[in-house]
């Protein structure tokens, strides 16, 4: 059933709250954790792309590093990435700060898009306290024109270039909160690391980077 999708890593943006550093590069339990979502994709027994630039975390692996070929959108510009570069008809997309995975999700999550075939569906997302989680959800290819035509349009407000701000004006399929909880146990998968305190909370034995330090 997963031969119908790509797993997409976005790997992109700035790391300003730890001081410039690559968030992809942080240790967490011991390994980068760039590497270690790309190795739970990995996992997942689909093709894998990266959409970033530092090839650095993910030396060895059986991915694909893309970069963006309609920058200055921040992570839309990642999804398009993701989606120009897959051959499968839709792209599960993570990011390299959210250091969980659920198999469980991404499975109801292609039953929804299987149900859905024909009828038009473009995103399938999970909704949690009012607000679609735009990551571990589900896009499609025929997003690409749509995103073509964003990036193309009159420049806007920056936030009007949101993943979810986009979903929310297309034929996106949320998936209510109770229901999706039920293959979201704790909705671990959706908790990203912003700061060095949640970095810490989740990995006991992180310590702040001394300046210039190499991993």
């Amino acid at each position: 059933m997963r031969s119908g999708v790509t797993v997409a890593i976005l790997a992109g943006g700035k790391s300003s709250r730890f001081g410039g550093r690559d968030k992809q590069e942080l240790l967490f339990d011991g390994e980068m954790l760039g590497r270690r979502v790309a190795r739970m994709a990995l996992a997942l027994g689909a093709p894998v792309i990266v959409a970033g630039s530092n090839p650095r975390p993910y030396t060895g692996m059986d991915l694909r590093l893309v970069g963006d070929a309609r920058p200055g959108f921040g992570p839309l510009s990642g999804l398009h990435a993701a989606l120009e570069a897959a051959s499968t008809p839709w792209v599960y997309l993570m990011a390299c700060d959210m250091p969980y995975m659920e198999e469980t999700w991404l499975d109801r999550l292609l039953e929804l898009a299987a149900a859905g075939e024909g009828q038009g569906v473009t995103a399938i997302a999970a909704e949690r306290g009012g607000k679609i989680e735009p990551f571990h959800a589900l896009y499609s290819r025929p997003l690409l024109p749509e995103l073509d035509e964003l990036f193309d349009g009159p420049r806007l407000d920056l936030r009007r270039y949101s993943i979810t701000s986009f979903m929310r004006e297309g034929q996106g399929l949320i998936v209510p909160e109770e229901s999706a909880g039920l293959s979201c146990p704790g909705w671990a998968i959706f908790r990203g690391i912003n700061d060095a305190e949640e970095l810490a909370a989740l990995s006991p034995g992180y310590r702040p980077p001394v300046p210039g330090e190499t991993v």
